[in-house]
């Protein structure tokens, strides 16, 4: 099994999940500007559509959508809590959380993308005017997720679970967002989300993790 990544992309969940099992994963770092990872080799040939993260599990399969990378570390991580039995409310659970973390990732790229004034006026009104939008369905995923979390000290499901590795993920790149947008996404207001943040950038694992990729 091998992971082909970008600093600070999806992958730190996968790490931080296989970790947990104490698992360190066979890896190769892109270089964005060339498309070469640091081995040498054309993520274009490796990857489909030359996008990371993107994890090798056998010869010829490549895992490149999020919730299916984490969902397949989880399964070979040997942590229970990661795995709920098939059929269960737990199961359904863990589904629905990723899914839910999926709507954010998915608002923040949208967000993240370049905004093309088609015709061409430069018009830097109806620019700032599409970023805020972008910005609102931010804070919709946001405020969902929000009112899923419990109350108190513990994770989203109970136990510590890859939702809360992909939560922690997605947020990280709050800042990255923040730098250009006409008003700076403000996570203070998500109290539990942020108690949750703060939860498993606490865990040891999450932060031997960042000390391997780097961040």
């Amino acid at each position: 099994m091998k992971l082909y990544y970008q600093l600070g992309d999806g992958s730190l969940a996968a790490r931080m999940i296989l970790h947990e099992g104490g698992i360190v994963l066979d890896s190769d770092k892109l270089d964005i500007f060339g498309k070469r990872t640091a081995s040498g080799a054309d993520i274009r040939t490796l990857s489909p559509f030359g996008v990371t993260p993107a994890l090798k599990i056998a010869d010829g399969v490549i895992l490149t959508q999020p919730i299916a990378i984490l969902l397949h570390c989880a399964h070979i991580s040997g942590v229970a809590a990661f795995t709920p039995a098939e059929g269960t409310v737990q199961h359904a659970r863990l589904l629905e959380a990723l899914g839910f973390v999926g709507n954010l990732h998915r608002a923040m790229e949208l967000l993240s993308g370049p905004l093309i004034d088609d015709d061409k006026s430069a018009n830097i009104v109806l620019m700032s005017e599409s970023r805020t939008a972008l910005s609102q369905g931010v804070h919709r995923a946001l405020h969902r997720i929000e009112t899923m979390l419990p109350e108190g000290d513990g994770y989203w499901l109970g136990d510590y679970t890859p939702a809360d590795a992909y939560l922690y993920t997605v947020l990280l790149w709050i800042p990255g967002l923040n730098w250009d947008l006409p008003q700076a996404i403000d996570l203070s207001p998500y109290v539990r989300t942020m108690s949750i943040m703060n939860r498993v950038a606490a865990r040891p694992s999450t932060r031997d993790v960042l000390e391997l990729e780097g961040a």
